[in-house]
């Protein structure tokens, strides 16, 4: 448990964690129905496989390391976490037991791995802490997954003194480096065991799977389960993949915040050709025409909600109406300024369109602003009218002008009309 310590389960594991359980509730079922799942596989050049493999050998690690390295760096990017852990399988055999070389079948086991990122570490830091991470685990190997989380759940329940009744979920992927590939019949000298041909069907229980195979080419075979992911998603990872691969290679001693996982293209449609949302609008139409229009074609809809109560479009227009008849009353029209400050509520929206309904614009004030710099404000603008609430009023004591509040002083506002006003400005008076 001392790599697993102060692991903190990220949200995409934990929602992957209620899809499981959203399964395993239907599988009960009698229509149950058992995940698809596709492959997706793609090959390095040979030149850019001789690559790796001398950048590897020149820096003393295994292909293995720097394969993983790279898939630690993706996993980062796509969770935008410092820490995190896939599952990374062993042959078995390298473990120290007694006659492992004599017996048959598979002795591969799966373990969690984790990587923790530090600023400014350089690419060859990471595999080198890697390769040596690795080392450490492979001493372990001979422990299940099943005993790991056993044991991390009992470190758990000695650090919390409780047990919630569910340990972590260490992973959601898989890596598997498949440095036994068998190209033709093998025929043990000692034995006259003889391995013809090999022929295997490989699933996992878990969402996706990458499987790497060295060889002139080196390649990479995604499986994946197509309830979480489309085949562009899939293929789009081995792109980042094959391009973190020529970045490593060429700039090891650059550092991995350095790294780009987009292309130029991505950046410009991202940043450039997705934002670019100017369009055509009417320049002479106003904001209240606007809003008065959507009365009359949802009166009966929510206009805004807080805290569980709401206002209708009705309800919000007849209020705004009769605010904005009584701030005519008191001399309010194009190009004057009203303060507000409010806390969030439904009565601060009827404060903000009842100002531009009168035809004035409004001055927003936040309350949490030290007294001297909200005194400042109202002399600065030359408000002549604060509109607030009661708890608030201590706030304002040294202000000259109309106060209102717009709770204890509803009943005297309430009392006037509440059609709409007549339109009184031009689009180019001032609203804010």
């Amino acid at each position: 448990s001392e790599f697993l310590s102060g692991f903190e389960e990220p949200t995409w594991i934990r929602r992957k964690k209620e899809i499981v359980l959203k399964d395993d509730k239907r599988k009960e079922g009698k229509h149950s129905r058992r995940s698809e799942y596709e492959i997706y596989s793609f090959s390095l050049s040979s030149l850019m496989t001789d690559e790796v493999s001398t950048f590897a050998q020149r820096h003393r690690l295994t292909l293995n390391t720097v394969v993983q390295g790279v898939w630690s760096l993706l996993l980062k990017s796509y969770t935008q976490h410092e820490d995190v852990m896939f599952g990374t399988t062993l042959s078995g055999r390298s473990i120290p037991l007694p006659g492992v070389e004599s017996g048959v079948g598979l002795f591969i086991n799966t373990l969690p791995l984790r990587v923790q990122f530090k600023g400014g570490e350089t690419v060859l830091e990471l595999l080198n802490s890697l390769q040596e991470r690795m080392i450490s685990i492979t001493e372990h190997g001979y422990a299940s997954l099943a005993q790991i989380q056993a044991w991390q759940n009992n470190s758990e329940r000695e650090t919390r003194r409780e047990n919630s009744g569910e340990g972590i979920n260490f992973f959601d992927t898989i890596y598997v480096f498949e440095n036994y590939p068998i190209q033709s019949p093998v025929k043990s000298e000692k034995t006259d065991f003889e391995m013809k041909s090999v022929w295997g069907r490989e699933r996992t229980e878990y969402p996706l799977t990458i499987a790497v195979n060295p060889g002139e080419e080196l390649t990479f075979r995604f499986m994946y389960e197509k309830d979480h992911f489309e085949r562009g998603d899939i293929e789009r990872i081995g792109e980042y993949l094959e391009r973190l691969l020529h970045q490593i290679v060429e700039s090891p001693e650059g550092s991995i915040e350095d790294l780009k996982l987009l292309t130029s293209g991505e950046r410009e449609e991202i940043l450039h050709r997705w934002n670019e949302t100017s369009v055509d609008y009417p320049r002479d139409v106003l904001l209240m025409p606007l809003f008065e229009e959507q009365v009359l074609k949802r009166p009966a809809s929510k206009a805004v909600v807080y805290e569980g109560e709401f206002l209708t479009y009705t309800e919000l227009n007849k209020r705004s109406n009769q605010l904005a008849h009584y701030l005519r009353s008191l001399g309010v029209g194009p190009e004057s300024l009203v303060a507000i400050s409010m806390e969030r509520s439904l009565e601060m929206v009827v404060g903000l369109l009842g100002i531009l309904k009168s035809g004035g614009a409004y001055v927003p004030l936040d309350a949490s602003y030290p007294e001297d710099r909200l005194q400042f404000m109202l002399k600065d603008t030359n408000a002549e009218i604060l509109i607030t609430q009661d708890k608030l009023k201590e706030k304002y004591t040294g202000y000259e002008g109309k106060i209102i509040h717009l709770n204890s002083d509803w009943d005297e506002i309430s009392k006037e009309n509440e059609d709409n006003p007549p339109s009184i400005n031009k689009p180019s008076d001032l609203a804010y």
